[in-house]
């Protein structure tokens, strides 16, 4: 996650503020150790002292000083995906790090880097949040909690039903539509040995531009622009596929969302915690015969996320992760041992927002963009996440350098443009 500030931040007091944010959250300075007789992992927090809390924040603070470097522009860029912080050791912590580079024109970029097993993209804006209050009267936001246990979301689920749940999950990963694989590339011998990021900041007119082609042509209903944004995706993927002679009956894509609990449970999340990854993933499949028309592909991905969630497969998916965790660790080596990828997804997608209260000051600079991504497995190789702030959307693509070059990656970043800001225009149906 990449925040974008007017104005210098001391490094020493933002060091300060960050062991003071890990003072009070110590799982985020938490490593990994197994139980000898269960064979199973477990967090391992350190005392929640201010000497301890400050050398974290020192190993997980960087500062760099690019604004006499000529190339500050070029390298700046190339910082999101690769970083000049050395690999951290997740084993031992702390999971997080916060990367300062000083740019010319009184201009700063912060990159906050965290495993995505840690917490969501709400939860990493909290901590940001904390941060930038820290010596304020506002030091302590409203809507998370102190550290404890994470939101228990089968909490009112029996054993018996977690198994239920779990056997439904387990069945939903095998459904799909009997189609091949759709992929643009041969399978790498080392799956996301590298990747590269392109970035778009939209202007408002354009972000208004397309909530209005939005409301036009998706249905009404939940998650109105995130389905609009789906579409648009699964489109450009067909033209990306056609253009180079790869023939799908349909694509997949991916599009994570916040589990939806009942109401009854609504009172677990009234304050969250900020570690905690609360996100299930529905797979969205767009046939070709309904590519061409946005109304019935609109119509067609509403009823998938409807079926999704009233099938309860959000609950599903959660319940095979509860049955991951009483694995033993042998288990665990030998998955990440495996080629991981998205089944037969084309292209991952993700739509996120702010927080209820956004980060606009950050170490007293104003905030001028929050953006962030994220590399997604190989296969797909692919992953554009969209992310708004105040008026303004943005795009980030994540792509793996090892399969997908640089002008494919551009090519499927500008059919995603056509279609997100001219396909309503264009749209046949509409016109008629």
């Amino acid at each position: 996650m990449v925040l974008d500030v007017e104005g210098h931040v001391e490094p020493e007091l933002l060091t300060r503020h960050i062991a003071s944010a890990l003072q009070k959250h110590p799982c985020l300075m938490a490593g990994f150790r197994v139980s000898i007789p269960l064979g199973r992992p477990y967090w391992s927090a350190p005392d929640s002292d201010s000497s301890t809390a400050l050398a974290a924040a020192k190993s997980v603070h960087s500062f760099h000083d690019l604004r006499k470097d000529p190339d500050w522009e070029f390298r700046s860029n190339r910082l999101y995906p690769m970083g000049t912080v050395p690999q951290w050791n997740l084993r031992k912590g702390p999971q997080i790090r916060l990367e300062q580079y000083a740019l010319p024109d009184n201009r700063t970029r912060f990159i906050f880097r965290w495993p995505h097993f840690l917490m969501d993209a709400d939860g990493a804006q909290w901590f940001l949040l904390q941060v930038s209050r820290c010596g304020t009267s506002e030091e302590y936001p409203e809507a998370i909690s102190p550290d404890g246990e994470t939101v228990d979301v089968l909490s009112s689920r029996s054993f018996i039903d977690r198994i239920k749940l779990f056997r439904r999950g387990f069945a939903a990963q095998k459904t799909g539509n009997g189609a091949e694989p759709s992929r643009l590339f041969e399978m790498p011998a080392q799956p996301l040995a590298e990747h590269e990021v392109i970035h778009r900041n939209y202007s408002v007119d354009q972000t208004i531009h397309m909530q209005e082609a939005a409301k036009q042509s998706t249905p009404s209903g939940p998650a109105l622009y995130a389905r609009y944004t789906a579409a648009c995706i699964l489109r450009a993927v067909d033209r990306l596929f056609q253009e180079n002679a790869k023939k799908s009956g349909g694509y997949a894509i991916t599009m994570p969302l916040r589990v939806a609990i009942s109401q009854h449970d609504a009172r677990l999340f009234a304050k969250r915690p900020i570690p905690g990854n609360y996100l299930v993933t529905p797979v969205l499949r767009g046939s070709r015969d309904r590519l061409n028309n946005m109304h019935e592909l609109g119509d067609d991905i509403l009823k998938q996320f409807q079926e999704y969630l009233s099938q309860e497969i959000d609950m599903a998916q959660w319940a095979m992760m509860w049955a991951a965790s009483s694995l033993h660790e042998w288990f665990y080596k030998l998955i990440f041992k495996l080629p991981l990828d998205i089944g037969d997804c084309a292209s991952g997608f993700s739509y996120y927002g702010e927080i209820a209260e956004p980060v606009r000051n950050f170490g007293g600079a104003t905030v001028l963009n929050l953006w962030g991504g994220g590399p997604t497995t190989t296969p797909p190789a692919l992953n554009p996440v969209f992310s708004k702030f105040e008026t303004r959307l943005n795009m980030t693509m994540t792509y793996d350098k090892q399969v997908i070059n640089e002008k494919l990656a551009q090519r499927y970043v500008d059919l995603i443009e056509e279609h997100l800001f001219d396909s309503p225009v264009l749209d046949e149906a509409i016109r008629l």
